[in-house]
């Protein structure tokens, strides 16, 4: 990953970069050949989030030369560590497929996956330390089973660890995104509360802003606030448009789909919670003495950001505070 790539990346128009690290342990990482580091995997992803893009981590348990203690370390790591801290999660529990140099590995007893106990209370601990800015996206891959030979053939695993916290059999449940978003439940508007987390990471400062069911503990709406490494450090930024900017990386309303132009006073959209968030996202960087904003916007919300008074410079929308 480059600035030059990220650079790219925009022009195609992309807000969101998905990241294969698997693995936080370099000794696994080459015994498994992903002809990568851990520290090229950390420099990735502070260009990722200085050029403010949403961006997902691909982690893979049960890996050769990892056991269920150490996946579970490499997660609280990813969680902990202010290198990392992803916005989305994809696990991918390890499985041996035909064809592949691993299935020999299994084949002469080198290589032994979890069993489907060990797999499910891994995944259940983590599940409880997933922090609630993090969204997990995928929980195990979807590969046919007739195209594993070992390994877990749970295809529904996810269902699997949320039935069973759901009969008080596992830890609390998990305060990932996905997990408290508020779907298609109805709400009500005396309900709705404001929420914000601030954190460090990968040179910079984070803001995790959120209007919330405080009643039902549901997620409406959130913004991603990130004042990059290069405010702290003074440097240049690689791309122009964001030198001496804070950067909105991300805002997401959810609830049942409302028609455009109206509202509905049991839903989410339409009630103004997206612009609400940007105006307290541009207090706090105004607060913090930047005077610059930028969003990563999506070539088709540029007109919506146009109406809260951002132009477009470059690839990004932008606004002076």
């Amino acid at each position: 990953m480059t600035p030059e790539e990220l650079r790219r990346f925009r022009k195609l128009g992309c807000t969101k970069v998905q990241i294969g690290l698997q693995s936080l342990y370099d000794d696994v990482l080459q015994l498994n050949k992903r002809g990568e580091t851990v520290e090229q995997g950390r420099q990735a992803i502070q260009l990722i989030r200085d050029a403010g893009f949403k961006f997902s981590v691909h982690m893979m348990p049960n890996l050769p030369g990892s056991t269920p203690e150490r996946d579970y370390a490499m997660m609280e790591q990813l969680f902990n560590d202010p290198v990392y801290k992803p916005d989305f999660l994809k696990l991918y529990p390890c499985v041996v497929v035909p064809y592949s140099e691993l299935k020999g590995w299994w084949e002469k007893g080198e290589y032994l996956p979890y069993d489907d106990d060990t797999l499910t209370n891994l995944i259940i601990r983590i599940k409880k330390i997933v922090p609630e800015y993090v969204r997990i996206d995928r929980l195990i891959r979807d590969i046919p089973g007739d195209s594993i030979l070992a390994g877990s053939l749970i295809t529904n695993l996810r269902q699997m660890v949320q039935n069973q916290q759901a009969k008080g059999t596992g830890p609390r449940l998990c305060r990932c995104i996905r997990c408290r978003e508020v779907r298609n439940d109805k709400i009500a508007v005396e309900d709705i509360g404001y929420k914000e987390q601030q954190f460090e990471a990968a040179g910079g400062q984070e803001f995790f802003m959120t209007y919330e069911d405080q009643k039902n503990d549901k997620v409406l709406s959130l913004l991603r606030l990130r004042f990059p490494s290069q405010l702290t450090t003074g440097k240049n930024h690689f791309i122009p448009e964001l030198n001496k900017a804070a950067i909105i990386r991300e805002v997401h309303t959810y609830g049942f789909q409302v028609e455009i132009g109206k509202t509905h006073d049991q839903s989410p959209q339409h009630l103004g919670l997206g612009k609400k968030l940007i105006e307290k996202a541009e207090a706090i960087t105004k607060s913090a003495g930047i005077g610059k904003m930028a969003i990563i916007a999506s070539i088709g919300t540029r007109e919506y950001y146009r109406k809260w008074g951002y132009e477009q410079e470059g690839t990004y929308m932008v606004k002076a505070l």
